[in-house]
């Protein structure tokens, strides 16, 4: 068994890979592998021949982040 964190967000600088918490002098410590869907975009060829169906999961969340920039971009220009 593995833990990993697929990280959805559109922070192409945001990479946590560990959770600390501390109470009253002890502290946990978990640390995991990351999995940026950001980081898919430039293996988008890679992608649309894949045979994978998690492929079009990560096509789809790519294109839903990129109209958000533009919209966002939009409305700022606005």
């Amino acid at each position: 068994m593995i833990s990993l964190a697929i990280l959805a967000d559109d922070n192409p600088d945001w990479y946590p890979s560990k959770f600390s918490e501390e109470l009253w002098g002890c502290r946990k410590t978990f640390e995991f592998p990351v999995i940026k869907l950001l980081d898919y975009y430039e293996r988008w060829n890679t992608l649309e021949t894949s045979d994978n169906p998690f492929a079009i999961v990560v096509m789809a969340h790519l294109k839903m982040i990129e109209t958000k920039m533009i919209m966002k971009k939009d409305y700022t220009a606005k």
